[in-house]
């Protein structure tokens, strides 16, 4: 569920809100300064796998760009002023500064006053903006943002071992519940649509015929003579180990 913060600053101009236009994330912001503060911003966002900007403001000083690495970097939370500007007889955002995933932070766009409010507009832990709502006119009256859960892409990181044994694959799930390891074997229940998955049959099996064979499954000081029974143990092993 997305989470809405702000807006700070004025409450002249007209309203606009990009959360409702359905992207999912930003590629880049372009703030617009002048001497009285920040006069527009505009914003490349990212939906259904095409890019479109946004501009709210009016651009009359300089173009400055902060540009993320998108997908894997999206912004956290904004910084800034806002005050009462003569020149515009309202109160107007003065200052932004950006702050990354990544760890970074963007310089600081607009310009200073002595007097002025301070603001920090930011989600719940583990949210990335998905789309900044506010006022604009001839400047940027007010600015605020969207928040979403953000879901990192996936990463497909190689093996380290050895290079016998056959290939495998689990693929994607939607998460894991958990992972028991023997010494000769391992499991792993996934998660997919509620239910929890094993491997194969035949992995199954292997599985339960390895631990049958190893120390796993003797009893006391792992003297052989003291294993328990092997048809009681594959029986055991079966259904703690079974598959849906």
């Amino acid at each position: 569920m997305a989470q809405k913060v702000g807006p700070f600053g004025g409450n002249k101009g007209d309203a606009f809100d990009d959360g409702v236009l359905g992207y999912t994330g930003l590629k880049k912001v372009t703030v617009g300064e002048n001497g009285n503060g920040v006069d527009c911003i505009k914003i490349e966002y990212e939906k259904d796998g095409t890019f479109e900007t946004q501009m709210h403001g009016s651009v009359t000083g300089i173009l400055k760009e902060f540009e993320l690495n998108y997908p894997d970097e999206y912004i956290t939370s904004i910084q800034g002023t806002y005050s009462n500007v003569a020149r515009y007889n309202t109160t107007i955002v003065k200052t932004l500064t950006f702050k990354t995933s990544h760890g970074r932070t963007s310089p600081m766009f607009g310009n200073t006053a002595i007097f002025s409010t301070d603001f920090v507009v930011e989600g719940k832990a583990g949210t990335k903006l998905i789309g900044f709502h506010g006022r604009s006119g001839s400047a940027l009256d007010a600015i605020g943002a969207q928040f979403f859960a953000s879901a990192s892409p996936l990463k497909h990181i190689e093996p380290r071992g050895g290079f016998g044994g056959n290939a495998w694959d689990d693929g994607v799930y939607d998460g894991v519940r958990k992972i028991s390891v023997g010494l000769n074997c391992g499991n792993i229940s996934y998660a997919s649509n509620g239910f929890f998955l094993g491997r194969t049959e035949e992995d199954a099996e292997e599985l339960v015929d390895n631990m049958v064979k190893s120390d796993a499954v003797y009893s006391g000081d792992h003297d052989r003579s003291s294993r328990t029974d092997d048809k009681q143990t594959r029986k055991e092993l079966k259904a703690l180990y079974r598959i849906r």
